[in-house]
Order: structure tokens, then sequence, then C-alpha cells
């Protein structure tokens, strides 16, 4: 049970959740844009067109629900613009929510500040269109938190598609420029996968 109140929505019931108590002590955050022609796999759709990208975006939304519907803790979807109701995400499986904030940094930052402010222990941010993420590395990356303090899925572009806390480190949600001390996680299929011990930040 929560508190309820109506945003910024498009259709008779599209509410965010802004508070629901929490029934694990591990929370898992997906940020997602919404599935809107012209607005989503943008770089890709310079090649295929827009609605070829609509597409392999909304395959890649399945995809990440199919993931992630199953695990043993909470799970909310941070909505880019409007929350939908009736769509991917099963409101009975998944709290809606809108991202908040100037910048991606920003709305990261404030969805794990709200996360850990509810009184969760964990919390990973991943986005809502990566293929290669599985249901088992989110285990792993979660079970990584039991000793360390932060964890890393550094992308080959610079950033990454997979940052956990177990507290708030405001400086871990803007762009990584610091390469410190690296544990690595067994049996994630990626190389540049790490966990990071207190302090220390994992780069590609």
């Amino acid at each position: 049970m929560g508190l309820l109140s109506k945003k910024d929505t498009d259709s008779e019931k599209d509410f965010e959740t802004e508070f629901h108590f929490p029934t694990s002590d591990k929370a898992l955050l997906i940020f997602t844009r919404n599935p809107d022609l012209g607005k989503v796999k943008t770089r890709l759709a310079g090649g295929v067109g827009d609605a070829a990208a609509l597409e392999i975006y909304k395959f890649l939304l399945q995809h990440t629900v199919s993931i992630t519907q199953n695990l043993s803790l909470d799970k909310q979807v941070f909505y880019s613009e409007k929350i939908r109701a009736s769509d991917y995400w099963d409101e009975n499986t998944f709290s809606k929510k809108l991202q908040h904030g100037d910048d991606l940094g920003a709305r990261m930052q404030k969805a794990f500040s709200t996360a850990f402010a509810s009184g969760y222990k964990k919390a990973i941010i991943i986005g809502s269109d990566m293929y290669d993420l599985s249901q088992k590395d989110l285990e792993e990356a979660f079970s990584a938190l039991d000793d360390h303090d932060f964890v890393v899925g550094p992308a080959e572009d610079g950033g990454y598609y997979l940052l956990g806390m177990t507290f708030l480190k405001p400086e871990l949600c803007s762009r990584i420029t610091t390469s410190l001390t690296l544990a690595s996680i067994p049996g994630f299929p990626r190389d540049d996968w790490r966990a990071v011990v207190q302090g220390g930040l994992a780069l590609g």
C-alpha cells in the first residue's frame, strides 16, 4: 500500500507511487524511456529509420521485463516523461515512478537517495535496453554488494550500464573519471564487470 498522486500521464490510470513500503532490503531501479516514435534509439534510427528503431527498443524492453520480473526484490521503473498504465511493466510486479532532475546524473542521484531514505540497504540502477544483461548477472551484482559498497558495469563508450550502492555517493552518478582498487565479480560473462571497494570505482 502506498500514497498515490496524479502525475504527468497520458491515460486514465497512470499514477506514480510516491512511497511504498519495502518488501525487501534490495531495490532494482530501472530507468526507461517512453517508447515513442522518434525518441528512442536515435543513433540507431539514423541507419534503420524511426519505426524500426522503435520496434527494436520495444523488443529490448520485453527482454528487460523478462530478466527482472522474477527477481526476489523490489523493482521500480522510472519513466523518462510519462507513466503508462497497461504497458510492458505489470503494476503487480513493478512500482512506477518518474525520473526527476535536470540531467541523467541528477535523476540517478535522486532515485538512489529516495531508495535509501525508504530503507533499502542495496540499490542498483540499470537501463531498460541491455540485451546482454541476464537475471543471473543482476543476482550476482546484488551479491557483490554483500562485500563491497559499490558495484559498476562499465560500458565500452566510457559510461556504465549498471551502478549499485549500499549508501549514496553522489559523485558516482556523474562521469566516471577515477579508477581505484577493484575486485572481480566471479561468474559474470563480461571481463569488464567489476565490484568496487569503498572509495573505489571500476573503469573500462
